[in-house]
């Protein structure tokens, strides 16, 4: 079906509108403080189905269930028909407390036993559901005010760059959706980080994100005095995560996503400020490796997360010989503003007409939310 999209203001009457779609079964793209999402009644099967058909996400990929401020303890997801008491051990629901104390509303996702009331489609038939509470006063209003947990991928289309503004939604689902409420531009940037919560009360982290392994297990170690070793990080790069025959466990776990249309290629980190050397070995390697992936290029569009962009510019030109368009997600070093500027950066490089090849750099770092833009980079990359 096609559609005329509306952009709604984040007013009563957009609100108003909105909400009057999600009952009436249509699809809603919402701003949340992570990225935008594609909204739909978590409960109807079949406007849950239309989520997938309007991103072309394949079946296998479960959807993310947003819940409102009311519902923050596991007995209002229990009483709420969302998680099923029946499935899960005492342990588990006092960790799943615990997380929802520390860190809701925000950018986490926890993944326990569904309720029956939770549709399959919404699972990709698996048991398990991914439940948050977002920290974004427009969509607290509209879960408010409906009542209703609303099934919420990323509005984009399926394994492209998540979009963190509404003109990024338009870009990719313009004529797909009825409408996306502008609620300006997202202010963490990257997805919530989804954490599978064990029967025994054991934690895997499914993908990094919005909240840090190391927040996770300070809040466990505070809350239970729990042992760091309850909290795991799931190896994404196994055989079994990247099977396009299994359900994933959570979204965001393919080997390849968040992927600009001109591909990116990913080098070590601080590849651009080790130019500055003049070591003629390191710069030869350095041409002769994005060469390679880019045989043809005349102008390369370069991310990289910290520094002036004007002398990572100089050195990157010299090196390359061609023009370079720099993007330093964060001239200052500010992580978090690294996270918040990361697809919208890529985006803007993406979109460039004069470019013919991406090159990026991750994070030196590897921990707090410089984890999540380096699975970010990397799963952007798989494809180069």
């Amino acid at each position: 079906m096609s559609y005329k999209t509306e952009k709604l203001f984040a007013d009563a009457h957009g609100i108003d509108k909105a909400i009057a779609l999600i009952r009436a079964g249509e699809l809603v793209a919402i701003p949340t403080e992570t990225v935008y999402g594609l909204a739909a009644n978590a409960l109807d099967a079949r406007a849950a189905a239309s989520i997938f058909a309007a991103k072309e996400r394949p079946a296998f990929d479960p959807l993310i269930v947003h819940v409102p401020r009311a519902w923050q303890s596991s007995a209002a997801l229990i009483d709420e028909g969302i998680l099923s008491d029946q499935a899960m051990g005492p342990r588990q629901q006092q960790v799943i407390d615990s997380l929802i104390n520390a860190f809701w509303p925000g950018p986490l996702t926890i993944v326990a036993p569904k309720s029956t009331r939770i549709p399959d489609v919404v699972t990709s038939g698996l048991p398990t559901v991914g439940v948050r509470m977002p920290d974004h006063p427009v969509t607290q209003v509209l879960l408010q005010r409906l009542a209703l947990p609303l099934a919420a991928p990323s509005a984009n289309r399926f394994g492209r760059i998540s979009p963190t503004s509404a003109d990024h939604v338009l870009d990719e689902l313009d004529g797909r959706i009825p409408a996306v409420l502008d609620g300006g531009r997202c202010e963490v940037g990257v997805e919530s980080t989804i954490v599978s919560v064990e029967r025994d009360g054991s934690l895997t982290v499914l993908r990094p994100g919005g909240t840090s392994v190391e927040a996770l297990r300070e809040a466990l170690a505070f809350e239970l005095k729990a042992s760091p070793d309850l909290v795991r990080i799931h190896d994404s790069r196994t055989k079994a995560a990247n099977d396009a025959q299994l359900a994933m466990p959570a979204p965001g776990m393919l080997e390849s996503h968040y992927a600009p249309a001109k591909g990116l290629l990913l080098m070590p980190p601080g590849t651009s400020a080790g130019l500055t050397r003049k070591d003629d070995a390191n710069i030869s390697s350095f041409r002769e490796k994005v060469r390679a992936q880019c045989p043809d290029f005349t102008k390369v569009g370069y991310l990289v997360p910290s520094g002036n962009p004007q002398l990572h510019q100089k050195a990157l030109e010299s090196a390359l010989g061609v023009p370079v368009r720099v993007e330093s997600l964060s001239p200052k070093g500010d992580l978090v503003e690294a996270a918040r500027n990361l697809f919208a950066a890529m985006r803007s490089l993406d979109s460039d007409t004069s470019l013919s090849c991406l090159v990026g750099e991750p994070c030196a770092d590897d921990t707090g939310i410089a984890f999540a833009i380096n699975d970010r980079l990397r799963r952007a990359s798989a494809g180069k």
